[in-house]
């Protein structure tokens, strides 16, 4: 995965989240977004995924050009998967429906061909039982699940996941945790924005850390959890690492 992002800016109102970012990764496997809340992890994730546009600044992702264009961002948009804190799951439809919906809608993939994904990643994934129930009638772990396998249906370019874990019990925590653990062991690309420090060291190849909207240091993972160099990084992980 290579991206390449320069002078990148954005505002909502009054409030500037991203002050003239810039990163560039040329051959990134797994790359974890780390931070205080409120620092601007969420919205250079979803600015790289195409669902914020930027208010200048250049974003280049596997070679190519992402024009902040709505039209353009749509189509980009399905080139990625994408999974939330909230699921984001459709309420009415069932976990089967969930995966085969986007499919038919988005992709243009034959029903049945969309059911025969769907059904692959639901026994893949210890979801079987669950094929025909509604979000309603599953526990977090399962309803994070379905969207992991929605996400990976498409078969994206990357995944970007934005603090999949932060809704659930530490039950179904472990439950999701290890489903992104074998994605990334199966050389899935990945861009995360976690609180689950440890996870975070063991998944990433490169980490970034960034608060009140500016990238203060990046690297390695044994680099910035181990030794930052930082002050602002330091008071973090003693503060966040202490228990």
């Amino acid at each position: 995965m290579q991206i390449d992002i320069q002078g990148l800016n954005k505002s909502f109102g009054e409030h500037h989240v991203l002050r003239d970012v810039s990163l560039r990764l040329d051959n990134c496997h797994s790359l974890v977004i780390v931070g205080p809340s409120g620092g601007g992890k969420t919205t250079l994730l979803r600015v790289i995924a195409g669902l914020e546009q930027a208010d200048s600044g250049r974003l280049v992702v596997n070679g190519r050009e992402i024009a902040f264009d709505e039209a353009q961002l749509r189509e980009y948009r399905k080139h990625v998967g994408m999974v939330f804190q909230a699921y984001n799951l459709f309420p009415h439809l069932t976990a089967l429906e969930n995966i085969t919906l986007p499919l038919e809608k988005v992709h243009g993939r034959p029903a049945a061909e969309a059911r025969d994904t769907a059904m692959a990643l639901l026994d893949r994934f210890q979801l079987a039982d669950h094929v025909h129930k509604k979000p309603a009638q599953l526990s977090g772990g399962q309803k994070q699940r379905i969207a992991l396998s929605r996400a990976i249906a498409i078969a994206p370019e990357f995944l970007v996941l934005d603090e999949p874990t932060s809704a659930l019990d530490p039950e179904f925590t472990a439950e999701v945790l290890d489903m992104i653990e074998e994605l990334r062991e199966e050389d899935k690309h990945l861009i995360l924005v976690t609180h689950e420090m440890g996870f975070a060291r063991h998944v990433s190849d490169y980490v970034i850390f960034i608060d009140d909207g500016v990238v203060i240091e990046e690297g390695p993972p044994q680099q910035i959890f181990d030794n930052p160099r930082h002050p602002k990084v330091r008071t973090f992980f003693d503060r966040v690492l202490k228990y």
